[in-house]
């Protein structure tokens, strides 16, 4: 289950340099070209003259990933400022990725950095809000996608009932087992004392021990409001071991633990 919004940087992927503003040691090295976009550093520093930056519309507090690929660097670094808020330098070539709490301003800017002569290309600037849950189970996957130990172990291999053929383990699915609903005679109480179930499935017992640990640190005891929904406790009720067995042998493929939470939740 996917929480993110749509894409809101037009010409990320830098076809042109339409919507980018490039200064000083963006421009001196050519500037955009090639559908990517150079930066070289030169004997001009100060301010007003390391960054390329296009307009977002974001909102002031809100959650979003942020993502650019370096695709090639020499000595120079990068950093990604959303907003006025500053992440991560980064100087290695590769997809870079991280989450950042908008400021006031509606800009995303890549700054670059470095010695007379550094050099760095980039490309794909992406960024998207992160969703606002309004179901339970959009509030579960937020929970546990955003929580770094958990994603630290799975990534964002966290799926709704069925983990998809050829997915790389370790990953969890999770399903409802129950959700009654109370009733009064004035209405329906929208106190929810649902029961779920995570699963997590893995090639090792110890990947499997660790993920479990994991997902109870988190939900455990947790309460909180995730976007619209409001959690008012959750609690581990129970955890098993199940066997997948290699058929016609002994074997295990795999290694799997069953972890059943009451979550109470308003509707």
């Amino acid at each position: 289950m996917s929480v993110l919004g749509p894409e809101l940087v037009t010409n990320g992927d830098f076809d042109d340099a339409t919507g980018w503003t490039e200064e000083f040691n963006w421009a001196a090295s050519g500037g955009i070209a090639d559908g990517k976009a150079h930066y070289l550093r030169t004997n001009t520093i100060g301010d007003g003259v390391d960054c390329i930056y296009s307009s977002v519309s974001v909102v002031n507090g809100h959650t979003y990933q942020v993502s650019f690929d370096i695709t090639a660097v020499s000595g120079a670094s990068i950093t990604p400022i959303l907003a006025g808020v500053t992440g991560t330098m980064r100087s290695t070539v590769g997809t870079h990725t991280e989450t950042i709490i908008a400021g006031s301003s509606e800009r995303i800017t890549l700054r670059g950095s470095g010695s007379y002569e550094d050099t760095a290309s980039i490309d794909d600037v992406v960024v998207k809000e992160i969703g606002i849950p309004t179901e339970i189970e959009e509030a579960i996957f937020y929970i546990l996608r955003w929580d770094p130990t958990v994603s630290g172990l799975i990534s964002s291999r966290i799926y709704p009932e069925i983990i998809p053929q050829n997915t790389l383990l370790p990953a969890v699915y999770y399903t409802q087992i129950a959700g009654p609903r109370q009733h009064t005679l004035a209405a329906t109480d929208d106190m929810v004392p649902s029961r779920w179930q995570l699963t997590v499935v893995a090639d090792t017992y110890t990947e499997l021990r660790g993920i479990s640990d994991a997902l109870r640190g988190v939900l455990d005891s947790y309460s909180g409001t995730v976007g619209t929904v409001v959690i008012q406790c959750s609690h581990m009720i129970n955890e098993n071991d199940l066997m997948d067995v290699q058929p016609g042998t002994d074997k295990l493929r795999r290694y799997i633990k069953a972890i059943d939470f009451h979550i109470w939740y308003n509707d």
